[in-house]
């Protein structure tokens, strides 16, 4: 099952490679259509579950009615209890849709929506979903590569003539071992160590001509129990460490990767 997902995720990413920096926004609209139009398939089958839409341009949530092209028919439910809904529907522009609850019993899936923004009490927890999952994992990949994308253009516009590295997303990340790290200046956290922590940190940054790092990190993919944290002490010591041998580059250097915590 998992194994689907990561494939079709791969293959989405390499289908929006080309073409898409400018247009994040319409890709991940179009996701949540797609996530809306699969969901009211499946209601369609399964009467009982119940689909919920959340609109840019209001806090709550509408219950969907009826779904055609453009229009979603809609009424208004008020948390709560996703019961407890207006009498009156409304139509809805399609491309208004932010995101949808997809309620079965008390179980529920979303697209974007944390368990923590969830204002649903009788929802407990979420059913597993293969198409569900694998456009979760779409649009948060979408999210990331926009906000990547922000990152880099504030770079380039303070620092003319940058020069770019970009390896995330390329190749395997930089393996950070237990016992032995690559880089002397980035040491495994005890606390991921004693918790069995393993997994990639992704950052993107900018070590200027003079060998300063700028104050602006961006994390891509961030780790728990202290490994991203150990990765940004790592690029500072670093970076300490250029200065205090007067180390100079020809260009400001901008680069991205991931470093991938192994324990032995």
């Amino acid at each position: 099952m998992k194994r689907v997902i990561i494939v079709s995720l791969i293959l989405f990413s390499i289908s929006f490679v080309v073409g898409a920096q400018e247009n994040y926004p319409r890709i991940i609209q179009m996701k949540v259509i797609e996530g809306l139009r699969f969901v009211y398939c499946q209601q369609m089958k399964s009467p009982a579950d119940m689909l919920l839409v959340k609109l840019h341009h209001k806090s709550g949530f509408c219950r969907v009615i009826n779904l055609d092209d453009s229009l979603v028919e809609a009424k208004e439910v008020f948390p709560p209890d996703y019961m407890d809904m207006s009498e009156v529907s409304v139509e809805i522009a399609i491309d208004s849709v932010a995101d949808i609850v997809w309620i079965k019993k008390k179980e529920f899936q979303t697209l974007k929506l944390k368990n923590s923004e969830n204002p649903f009490k009788k929802l407990k927890s979420r059913f597993q979903n293969d198409t569900m999952e694998s456009l979760q994992m779409q649009i948060s990949q979408l999210f990331k590569n926009m906000s990547l994308l922000d990152y880099q253009n504030r770079m380039q516009a303070k620092y003319p003539g940058l020069l770019m590295v970009k390896k995330y997303g390329k190749g395997f990340p930089t393996i950070l071992m237990e016992s032995k790290s690559l880089f002397p200046f980035i040491v495994y956290p005890e606390e991921a160590r004693m918790n069995g922590t393993q997994g990639a940190v992704a950052l993107a940054f900018v070590i200027t001509k003079n060998g300063d790092l700028d104050d602006e990190i961006h994390v891509i993919d961030y780790l728990g129990d202290g490994c991203t944290e150990a990765i940004i002490v790592g690029l500072k010591e670093m970076a300490r460490q250029v200065k205090i041998n007067n180390m100079t580059f020809e260009n400001d250097i901008y680069y991205d990767g991931s470093y991938y915590f192994q324990l032995d």
